[in-house]
């Protein structure tokens, strides 16, 4: 009786110690996504952001139902307001439509703080749905490490920070697998039916959120599969044929919620009618063209030469989870693939969860990895999945204990690769806990470059300075120059009146520089002229330049990693003065 009541005690104990460890993530979690949500001032630095930001402030909530199912009438609709370009998903914009009226935070200068809120609360949650996840398929233990790997990874921390989809899209899959995860275990023809219908609405719904949420179909077609195994159906036939039923049910359900999620793309307000609006198709296929590289317009440069799959895995190990976790998530993910052999035994189910998980991340991984496009924030929702494999990497250490020294280390591992993690999240956070460089080179803009002078800027950057409040007008004679049209003898004469025209050249980023500055071999012209630019051959020098690195007791240069990863919150902006003659 006294062991029985010890061993209680003692699973209480860890119960409160393991309760109380997620509490601290998830508040730190929440800590790091709630810093600096303003980091912009008001300015819409962020372009994703500012264009929502647009659309949003033209929509309304629509009178009624039928008003909002009918894509030519909508008071929703981005479309019928000449935002034609919008791509994005639209259940995001009917929320915070309503979302916004309610707070009264409605308004361009206004609802874009209200959509950061949304994102960083939902990142939050998502810790807790990671810790779920991973407590689910393995044990407690791996949630919490999960959790933690994921509340510290800086990409999901920056999308945090912005008013666009990806956050709504992690919360979303997360929802999705969380859910089909419990499908295996319901009765055959009882909740089993009720389940995948909510599939069905769960996956239309979050292809309202963004279309790339069709990357789901294959595990949920697998999961549909897998739940098979203790049907009442024993023929092959008939469970071929229970197999294509099902999966023609759950897509005929997630068709018609993402109609009803979604009504804003299609051309007309009968439900019969599936074609699409013509605005929207056009700007969806021109999308897909430039993932594809088939399309070229100035940001599309800096993919250029970049080596497929390399690039997305060397950015999202350094710089989107941090070289510890991300390293982990490596070794976890070819790990668990490497073990399928082991896949009979205790918790079978479990471990075929596990498996397919794997394989299914490592599958979208080498075919997005092989578009053009490498961007990491098309990874961003498989983050909480590599943040779970890392931590199974972490729990793979116990078959290595040295017993002789007495250490335990599975343990000096996670400990290391926790505190590592959570250092470059605090390092990474200090661009919000600062003032941003395009800002801070604003007011120095105002102070010294004098009244009148005449200022080189580039095109596809947000121009220098931004209107601040407390600093009197200047009129200064700048223009955007086309620095990413073609390198021909237009080009050349265009070169020569920029040198002899401009007293000053401002960079508001190394956007320019560092993708078609980079490439001699298409852009000669222009590649020479940064780096004469930077040696003073063209008779400018850098009177200084305005950075904001990752930070803590020490810097570290993040500009060597994707621009998007620095460009709409933390660009160095470089500025060079002419020389006296």
């Amino acid at each position: 009786m006294v062991l029985l009541t010890a061993y209680n005690t003692s699973v209480a104990l860890n119960k409160k110690m393991a309760t109380l460890t997620l509490v601290v993530i998830v508040l730190l979690g929440g800590w790091l996504r709630l810093q600096g949500l303003n980091w912009d001032q008001g300015y819409h630095l962020q372009p994703d952001e500012r264009y929502i930001s647009m659309v949003l402030s033209s929509l309304s909530p629509p009178k009624n139902l039928t008003e909002y199912l009918d894509p030519n009438k909508s008071s929703l609709s981005p479309y019928i307001h000449n935002f034609g370009a919008y791509i994005y998903g639209q259940l995001p914009l009917t929320v915070m439509i309503y979302l916004s009226r309610w707070v009264e935070m409605e308004g361009y200068d206004r609802t874009y703080l209200l959509g950061r809120g949304i994102s960083a609360m939902l990142d939050t949650l998502s810790i807790i749905l990671v810790y779920k996840l991973g407590k689910r398929l393995w044990n407690e233990m791996m949630g919490i490490v999960g959790a933690a790997f994921y509340a510290f990874s800086p990409l999901a921390i920056q999308y945090s920070h912005f008013m666009t989809m990806e956050s709504w899209l992690v919360f979303s899959w997360l929802i999705m697998i969380l859910i089909l995860t419990r499908l295996p275990h319901q009765p055959f023809a009882k909740g089993w039916f009720v389940m995948t219908g909510l599939i069905g609405v769960g996956l239309g719904a979050a292809m309202a959120v963004k279309l790339n949420s069709v990357a789901l179909v294959p595990l949920v077609a697998a999961t549909i599969l897998l739940s098979f195994k203790d049907s009442p159906w024993r023929t092959p036939r008939r469970i071929l044929l229970g197999y294509f039923g099902s999966l023609g049910i759950l897509g005929g359900v997630t068709v018609l919620s993402f109609r009803f999620f979604q009504p804003t793309i299609f051309a007309s307000v009968s439900w019969l009618d599936w074609s699409l609006r013509q605005d929207f198709y056009q700007a969806f296929n021109f999308q897909r063209q430039a993932i594809d590289g088939k399309v070229m317009f100035p940001p599309q440069w800096q993919w250029v030469n970049t080596p497929r799959w390399w690039f997305p895995l060397k950015n999202i190990v350094l710089w989107g989870m941090g070289s510890a976790a991300g390293g982990l998530a490596v070794v976890g993910i070819i790990w668990q693939i490497w073990r399928i052999r082991h896949i009979g035994g205790q918790d079978v189910l479990k471990k075929a969860w596990r498996l397919l998980l794997a394989a299914w991340i490592t599958g979208v991984f080498l075919w997005q990895g092989g578009k053009f496009v490498r961007i990491m924030r098309y990874y961003l929702p498989f983050f909480p999945l590599y943040a779970l494999f890392a931590a199974s990497a972490v729990d793979s250490f116990k078959r290595f204990n040295l017993a002789k020294a007495r250490l335990n280390l599975r343990i000096i591992v996670m400990a290391a690769s926790i505190i590592s993690s959570g250092l470059w999240a605090l390092m990474f956070t200090n661009i919000y806990r600062t003032t941003t460089t395009r800002i801070a080179a604003s007011e120095w803009i105002y102070q010294n470059i004098p009244d009148g002078s005449k200022v080189m800027l580039e095109e596809w950057d947000d121009p220098l300075p931004l209107s601040l409040a407390g600093y009197p007008a200047k009129k200064y004679v700048s223009a955007m120059e086309p620095v990413y049209a073609p390198d021909d003898e237009k080009k050349k004469l265009l070169i020569d009146g920029w040198i002899n025209k401009y007293d000053w050249i401002i960079l508001s980023s190394r956007r320019a520089k560092g993708s078609i500055g980079r490439l001699p071999n298409q852009f000669p012209l222009m590649s020479r002229f940064y780096k004469d630019l930077e040696s003073g051959t063209l008779g400018f020098v850098k009177v200084t330049e305005f950075t904001s690195f990752p930070k803590f007791q020490f810097s570290i240069d993040d500009s060597y990693a994707e621009e998007s990863f620095w460009v709409y919150d933390h660009p160095k902006v470089e500025i060079y003065q002419k020389l006296e003659e």
